[in-house]
């Protein structure tokens, strides 16, 4: 039951979608109340206040039909080969990385390499130097997108 008096609300939780302004990841959408369905994607409010700043709401006279979640399709993840985690696990480019770096400024050296270890840490030179990789690595060991 609503006693909020609103038909609409954004959406709670920390689910995000892309914004229909700037195209990041960080727009909230509206919830219809009493449906529990979404609005279309033209209504939320982008998190980037400063730099994007869209929020559109929904208002009384708006008549349209609430999207069905049911009717969602979420993609089918894709998948990196295996040996890119390989060629791009290199100990010499670890002294260029730049969150390794950071990491070495207050931990042990050993700690670093546990950590880097642990977590396939690599570096990326294809884009601003030293860039890091924390690689996306699921329990079947598939490399995701």
């Amino acid at each position: 039951m609503n006693n909020s008096g609103f038909k609409y609300t954004l959406e709670r939780g920390s689910k995000k979608v892309n914004c229909p302004n700037c195209l990041k990841k960080t727009f909230v959408r509206y919830v219809d109340i009493e449906s529990q369905s979404y609005l279309p994607d033209s209504f939320g409010r982008c998190d980037r206040e400063e730099k994007c700043g869209y929020f559109k709401q929904p208002e009384k006279e708006n008549n349209f039909t609430p999207v069905d979640p049911a009717t969602i399709v979420i993609p089918e993840p894709t998948f990196l080969p295996l040996d890119y985690v390989d060629r791009y696990y290199n100990t010499e480019e670890e002294k260029r990385n730049n969150f390794i770096i950071f990491l070495r400024s207050f931990l042990p050296q050993s700690k670093v390499e546990k950590i880097v270890k642990e977590y396939f840490i690599s570096t990326c030179f294809h884009w601003n130097g030293g860039a890091t990789i924390f690689w996306q690595i699921d329990q079947n060991e598939n490399v995701r997108t």
